[in-house]
């Protein structure tokens, strides 16, 4: 099972600007985030890792934990094709 934790930080928003850049990355970015959650939640049971993101939710780090480093490659690899 892989388990997905995100303590990524929303950007600040201004809720007085008619158009607040932050508020559309923070919302363009939770829905990356999701998206990330439902591909990893459709891996096999086989796999068993935990995977953090933490930072700015417009720049975050990524870190797998998991003693089988095949299962870390495919996590990497399905991250890494979802951002590119």
């Amino acid at each position: 099972m892989i388990k997905f934790i995100n303590n990524t930080t929303k950007l600040k928003e201004n809720k007085k600007d008619f158009l607040d850049m932050n508020s559309i990355v923070n919302e363009q970015m939770n829905e990356v985030i999701n998206k990330i959650k439902f591909k990893l939640n459709s891996l096999t049971s086989e796999h068993e890792a935990e995977v953090t993101l933490s930072g700015k939710i417009d720049k975050f780090d990524l870190t797998i934990n998991s003693e089988s480093n095949k299962t870390v490659s495919i996590i990497e690899k399905l991250i890494n094709d979802y951002l590119n």
